[in-house]
């Protein structure tokens, strides 16, 4: 497999604002320092490593890294199953177990973007036209219709009842669904690992992400934009629902596409398979300075 793009992002926090490979074939340049021991104190937030890197280059170049991404909010139960999901494969490979400590989004303090789908990962764009490029990327999404398929309102909701609206969130909104195999990536800039959930894909899902991707794409090339990692935009629509901290041995790539090709057996629908995930906007996020702008997809 190739790499996958979240996050930072996202973070380690950035996980997906940087990207996230999928590791099996594709080296990377940036060496893991050795292994900590078990006794050693734990190693300093990865994000500071990732944010003080990007810090100096837009210092430098007065540039705004925008990181494109929809994000999730998970239901409390669905926020359990996925957890069960994630103890469930990974207690079966000690190499994981024993050597990282997987974290959810939702209690992770080091993640800024918690469950979400990355759409476009991190792109540089000069600081003076960050508002005009904005406002490009709400215009092209605006185009953009959801297929009626996608689409449906909360169960619950009347939409002529005041305290109705109150109780549900009354937007329509888009769902879609997740695969049922975890898939374990790598980080390319730093030691962690992430328990992956792909998105299930159906030709509707497919065209409606893809022209999401797409828009990026466009007003990226209008605006003269540098995009981070492009080859990540190769990969599957994902979301990230752990996050593994190193706290003892990293594993090579080979040791962990060993373990990927393990799970294409382990099936995670028993926790999963009544998770659907609704999602009603999309978020462009300045990674220097913590801003973010919400776009409506419905």
């Amino acid at each position: 497999m190739e790499l996958i793009q979240n996050y930072s992002s996202d973070s380690d926090s950035q996980e997906e604002d940087c990207g996230i490979k999928q590791s099996e074939s594709t080296p990377t340049n940036n060496h893991l320092p050795a292994a900590h021991s078990p006794t050693a104190p734990a190693p300093p937030p990865p994000i500071l490593i990732f944010s003080q890197q990007y810090q100096n280059m837009h210092s430098a170049a007065k540039v705004a890294a925008l990181f494109t991404y929809i994000p999730w909010t998970p239901s409390v139960i669905a926020l359990a199953q996925l957890e069960k999901a994630v103890s469930h494969a990974v207690s079966q490979f000690p190499d994981l177990s024993n050597n990282y400590k997987f974290i959810a989004p939702n209690k992770d303090p080091f993640r800024i973007e918690k469950h979400h789908i990355t759409i476009f990962p991190a792109l540089n764009v000069k600081k003076e036209v960050e508002t005009q490029f904005i406002d490009h990327m709400r215009e092209r999404i605006a185009e953009l219709v959801p297929p009626a398929s996608l689409i449906a309102k909360p169960s619950g909701c009347d939409q002529h009842s005041p305290l109705s609206k109150i109780l549900y969130n009354s937007k329509p909104s888009i769902r879609l669904n997740l695969e049922n195999r975890i898939i374990i990536g790598r980080s390319p800039l730093k030691e962690s690992l992430f328990c992956i959930l792909n998105i299930k894909q159906s030709p509707e899902t497919s065209k409606y992400l893809a022209d999401l991707v797409e828009s990026c794409k466009e007003s990226a090339r209008d605006f003269n934009a540098q995009l981070q990692f492009p080859e990540l935009l190769d990969d599957a629509m994902h979301v990230s629902i752990a996050t593994g901290y190193n706290t003892r041995r990293s594993l090579t790539i080979d040791e962990i596409d060993k373990i990927n090709q393990q799970l294409r057996t382990i099936d995670v629908s028993p926790f999963t398979k009544d998770i659907q995930i609704a999602v009603n906007e999309l978020t462009i996020q300045n990674a220097f300075e913590k801003k973010s702008t919400s776009i409506a997809l419905v």
